[in-house]
């Protein structure tokens, strides 16, 4: 009887530990030059079925500021979904943060990993929000 509820007491404790953040680099939304970036092609990529998101290389030309935007949308940003493993979170900025799906946007997605606290993100298209669930009230646009 008492393990049992020593047992019941480490999961009710564990259930309220904030889980860990660690960064994790995705070099695949920063692959856009300035060049790129001014030419369309930044734009283009994030169109193709397998293109990746791009950062805007103006405003995010380092890992540190791509690292802050995340962890803010993780610290600040709007839940999306949370399940035992995962959650996920988009935050809307005043600026634009880079291109999805074909368009410039203001919203970063990010995911927040339990296991080890890996959190990467993306700029993310209103479109896309809308294909995870997020709705116009939500948006606020």
């Amino acid at each position: 009887m008492i393990a049992a509820r020593r047992f019941w007491n480490y999961n009710a404790m564990m259930a309220e530990v904030a889980w860990p953040k660690v960064w994790q680099r995705y070099k695949k939304h920063r692959k856009a030059t300035r060049r790129d970036w001014d030419s369309g092609k930044a734009l283009k990529w994030s169109e193709d079925n397998e293109g990746a998101s791009q950062y805007h290389p103006y405003l995010f030309g380092t890992d540190e500021a791509v690292r802050q935007i995340e962890f803010q949308c993780v610290e600040n940003g709007t839940e999306i979904h949370a399940s035992p493993n995962k959650r996920t979170y988009y935050l809307e900025t005043e600026q634009i943060v880079g291109a999805c799906c074909g368009e410039l946007t203001r919203y970063v997605f990010a995911e927040w990993h339990r296991s080890g606290g890996a959190i990467h993100g993306r700029p993310i298209s209103i479109t896309a929000l809308r294909k995870l669930g997020v709705n116009d009230e939500q948006d606020n646009s």
